[in-house]
Order: C-alpha cells, then sequence, then structure tokens
C-alpha cells in the first residue's frame, strides 16, 4: 500500500512538472514532500525484505528441522514480530532524514526521491545507501534463497523416502516463484549499485525504470503470491464456487416452482371463469386466441374441445 501510495504521488508530480521541470527540479529534489516520499518507499521496501526474510527462516526451522522441539509460532509471538520488522523498517528509513537534517539531499538525491544512488554513486549519503542495498537487501535475497532450496530439498528427501510420495511439481513451483520474484526486484537493483560503485557509466534515465518497474515488485507481487498459490485459499474458492451452484441451482427450482404455481392458479382461475360464462358468449371467443392468452397446453386443449 505504501508503495502504491509513492508510486501515485510520484505519477501526480511527473505531470505538474513535465512540462517545466528543468525549472522546478532543483526546489522539488529539495522538498519535504519528496523526502517524504523517499521514507515511504523505504519503508516499503525494507518492510517488505524483512517480512520475506522472517517469513522464510520460520518456515525453513519448522520444514527443514522439524524434529527438534520447534513449534509454531503463536499469534502473540507473530505479531510482535511484525511490529519489531515495522519499527525496524521505519528506523532505517527516518535516520538519514535525522543524520542530514540541514539537508534533504539523500532523497532527493535524484526526481524520484528514492536513494539508490547509481546515477550519482558518491552524492551525499551514498555510505548509507550502499549498507541498505548491498548490505540488508542482499544479505535478505541470500536468506530467502537459501531457506526455499533448503526447503525444497528437505521437502524432496521426506517424500521420496516414504511409500506415500506425491508430485512435487505443485510446491516446486510455488517456492520457485516466490524466490524468482525476490531475485526479478533486488538482483538488477544490486547488480546496478555495484556497477555504480565501480565508476561503471549507469545511464541516468535507467533509474526511474528500475524504481518504477523493477522495485515495487516485491510489495506488489508477494502480496498476492503468498495468498492465491495456497492451498487453504484454493479450497475456500472451490468453495464458494461450488456454494453458489448450489445457490443458483435452489433459485432456479424455487422459481420454476414459483411459475408453475402461478401457471396452476392462474388455470384455475380461467376455468372458474369459463365455467361461469354463458355458452353463447365463450362461442364468440376465437379458439386461437383463447389458447395463445394461457399458458398450460392441456387446459388450451380443452378449452378448444
Amino acid at each position: 500500500m505504501l508503495m502504491g501510495v509513492y508510486l501515485f504521488i510520484i505519477a501526480v508530480a511527473d505531470l505538474q512538472f513535465r512540462d517545466n521541470y528543468n525549472k522546478e527540479a532543483s526546489s522539488w529534489m529539495s522538498s519535504w514532500l519528496c523526502t517524504f516520499l523517499g521514507v515511504l518507499a523505504m519503508i516499503s521496501s525494507e518492510v517488505s525484505v524483512l517480512i520475506l526474510s522472517f517469513m522464510s527462516v520460520e518456515r525453513f526451522v519448522l520444514i527443514a528441522a522439524p524434529l527438534k522441539g520447534h513449534r509454531a509460532m503463536r499469534p502473540q509471538t507473530a505479531a510482535a514480530s511484525m511490529m519489531f520488522i515495522w519499527i525496524t523498517g521505519f528506523i532505517l528509513a527516518v535516520v538519514p532524514v535525522i543524520h542530514w537534517r540541514n539537508s534533504t539531499r539523500f532523497y532527493g538525491v535524484n526526481g524520484m526521491c528514492f536513494p539508490l544512488h547509481i546515477d550519482d554513486p558518491y552524492s551525499v549519503g551514498w555510505q548509507y545507501s550502499t549498507f541498505i542495498f548491498l548490505g540488508v537487501n542482499l544479505l535478505g535475497l541470500i536468506t530467502i534463497g537459501y531457506a526455499y532450496v533448503g526447503m525444497f530439498a528437505s521437502i524432496w528427501r521426506t517424500r521420496h523416502a516414504t511409500p506415500l510420495s506425491v508430485g512435487d511439481t505443485e510446491f516446486a513451483l510455488r517456492f520457485f516463484l516466490i524466490v524468482l520474484t525476490d531475485a526479478t526486484c533486488w538482483a538488477p537493483i544490486i547488480v546496478l549499485k555495484i556497477l555504480a560503485m565501480m565508476k561503471y557509466p549507469v545511464p541516468a534515465e535507467l533509474h526511474a525504470w528500475v524504481v518504477v518497474f523493477i522495485l515495487p515488485v516485491n510489495s506488489a507481487v508477494n502480496p498476492l503470491l503468498y495468498t492465491f498459490t495456497t492451498p487453504k485459499f484454493r479450497e475456500r474458492l472451490l468453495y464458494l464456487k461450488c456454494l453458489n451452484k448450489i445457490r443458483n441451482y435452489v433459485s432456479r427450482k424455487h422459481s420454476s416452482q414459483e411459475s408453475q404455481m402461478s401457471i396452476t392458479l392462474s388455470s384455475r382461475n380461467l376455468m372458474l371463469s369459463i365455467g361461469s360464462t354463458k355458452k353463447s358468449d365463450l362461442d364468440k371467443i376465437p379458439p386461437l386466441v383463447i389458447v395463445e392468452e394461457h399458458w398450460n397446453d392441456e387446459i388450451a386443449r380443452r378449452i378448444v374441445k
């Protein structure tokens, strides 16, 4: 959500300054709004990395070492862990604002307000940027990759050591997608950061493409990936589909019964009406008109007869 807010405000600013950005660039990058957006994006990306790393380690401990007395976390422990991660992400994002409080150039080093420092690798706060992206995020990527490879290997060995072995395609695909999205997000950023530190010429335009299309991958895709690929979600979805089919069937059955009852009542009223009609008046009604005005074929044939 924070990444979505960041990208939305960046898009609005892009529309606002598109025709005269050269005149407004300095004031925009040094504004507190740009700093605020940088803090939002940093919190979003770092909390995403920390949560995914935490989940990977917790799952690895439960799956790869199930006989060592490890238990699933209680809700209180999970809530405390999430609070700690959010506080850590907030501190990581706010520290440079406090440290360089006389200058907003840490987040305002470029128009995207995100401190990758690949277009100017040794500008204000480059040490902190290196610590975040080549330290915290690289460590998180390695942790996630190692944990899921270890889990896959443990599950594969367990399933092939038992007579009730089943196919490994489902969880292999799921693990592959989780690791792939993390690698898709952070591997290009880490590589570009290393190239920039080595003074390799990185196009300035590449920074915007990285921030808009690569950086949000974790924040946007992982919530869906961790939800839609779970067996529990698929079971719930199948249950809802079956429930809708049952409801539609019952509704159609109920409507059919009501329609049949309505036809029966109409037919009875018609027969009573015809029974009280004089024969001379009944002879004046064309048989085809009587047939067309009523639904029940059997009654229509009786009227014509």
